[in-house]
Protein backbone atom coordinates (compact mmCIF):
# COMPACT_ATOMS: atom_id res chain seq x y z
CA UNK A 1 0.00 0.00 0.00
CA UNK A 2 3.27 2.01 0.41
CA UNK A 3 4.18 1.97 -2.93
CA UNK A 4 0.89 3.09 -4.11
CA UNK A 5 0.43 6.12 -1.93
CA UNK A 6 3.83 7.01 -3.21
CA UNK A 7 3.13 6.49 -6.60
CA UNK A 8 0.06 8.82 -6.65
CA UNK A 9 1.41 11.07 -4.33
CA UNK A 10 4.16 11.41 -7.44
CA UNK A 11 1.00 11.37 -10.40
CA UNK A 12 -0.49 14.52 -8.03
CA UNK A 13 2.66 16.26 -8.22
CA UNK A 14 3.16 15.18 -11.87
CA UNK A 15 -0.11 16.44 -12.76
CA UNK A 16 0.11 20.24 -10.52
CA UNK A 17 3.11 20.40 -12.90
CA UNK A 18 1.78 19.84 -15.97
CA UNK A 19 -1.31 22.37 -15.15
CA UNK A 20 0.90 25.43 -14.20
CA UNK A 21 2.79 24.25 -17.30
CA UNK A 22 -0.41 24.60 -19.38
CA UNK A 23 -1.88 27.65 -17.86
CA UNK A 24 1.90 29.70 -18.66
CA UNK A 25 1.83 28.22 -22.05
CA UNK A 26 -1.46 29.78 -22.15
CA UNK A 27 -0.59 33.16 -21.02
CA UNK A 28 2.80 33.14 -23.65
CA UNK A 29 0.68 31.84 -26.00
CA UNK A 30 -1.67 34.52 -25.68
CA UNK A 31 0.41 37.03 -25.73
CA UNK A 32 2.43 35.79 -28.62
CA UNK A 33 -0.87 35.41 -30.82
CA UNK A 34 -1.70 39.55 -29.82
CA UNK A 35 1.47 40.35 -30.87
CA UNK A 36 1.17 38.54 -34.47
CA UNK A 37 -2.40 39.93 -34.33
CA UNK A 38 -0.84 43.67 -34.31
CA UNK A 39 1.97 42.98 -36.12
CA UNK A 40 -0.15 41.70 -39.17
CA UNK A 41 -3.13 44.83 -38.77
CA UNK A 42 0.01 47.45 -38.82
CA UNK A 43 1.62 45.42 -42.12
CA UNK A 44 -2.04 45.41 -43.73
CA UNK A 45 -2.40 48.93 -42.68
CA UNK A 46 0.81 50.37 -44.04
CA UNK A 47 0.57 48.57 -47.90
CA UNK A 48 -2.51 49.98 -47.74
CA UNK A 49 -1.35 53.56 -46.95
CA UNK A 50 1.57 52.78 -50.05
CA UNK A 51 -1.17 51.92 -51.87
CA UNK A 52 -3.01 55.15 -51.40
CA UNK A 53 0.22 56.99 -51.91
CA UNK A 54 1.15 55.11 -55.07
CA UNK A 55 -2.26 55.59 -56.65
CA UNK A 56 -3.24 59.43 -55.19
CA UNK A 57 -4.50 61.64 -58.00
CA UNK A 58 -1.92 64.56 -58.64
CA UNK A 59 -3.31 67.58 -59.82
CA UNK A 60 -1.47 68.97 -62.77
CA UNK A 61 -2.79 71.49 -65.43
CA UNK A 62 -6.26 71.09 -66.03
CA UNK A 63 -6.62 69.42 -69.74
CA UNK A 64 -6.85 70.97 -73.33
CA UNK A 65 -10.76 71.85 -73.85
CA UNK A 66 -12.01 69.81 -76.55
CA UNK A 67 -11.61 71.26 -80.26
CA UNK A 68 -14.75 71.39 -82.05
CA UNK A 69 -15.24 69.44 -85.04
CA UNK A 70 -15.30 70.72 -88.35
CA UNK A 71 -18.30 71.82 -89.73
CA UNK A 72 -20.48 68.81 -91.18
CA UNK A 73 -21.67 68.28 -94.33
CA UNK A 74 -25.71 68.74 -94.46
CA UNK A 75 -26.40 67.83 -98.31
CA UNK A 76 -24.40 65.89 -100.80
CA UNK A 77 -25.20 66.29 -104.87
CA UNK A 78 -25.40 63.12 -107.31
CA UNK A 79 -23.81 64.25 -110.41
CA UNK A 80 -24.33 61.19 -112.15
CA UNK A 81 -27.15 58.29 -111.67
CA UNK A 82 -25.42 55.01 -111.86
CA UNK A 83 -27.32 51.46 -111.84
CA UNK A 84 -25.49 48.94 -109.32
CA UNK A 85 -22.70 46.84 -111.07
CA UNK A 86 -22.48 43.08 -110.66
CA UNK A 87 -18.79 41.69 -111.11
CA UNK A 88 -18.53 38.19 -111.24
CA UNK A 89 -14.90 37.52 -109.67
CA UNK A 90 -12.86 33.93 -111.03
CA UNK A 91 -11.22 32.12 -108.75
CA UNK A 92 -8.32 29.94 -109.56
CA UNK A 93 -9.47 26.53 -109.36
CA UNK A 94 -7.23 24.50 -106.97
CA UNK A 95 -5.91 20.74 -107.08
CA UNK A 96 -6.69 18.73 -104.02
Amino acid sequence: SGRYEELSKSYQQAQQEKALLQSRYSELNTGFTWAVNMATALGVALLFIIALFLTRKRYAAPPPAPQTPPATVKTAVVLQQQEPREALVRWPATSE
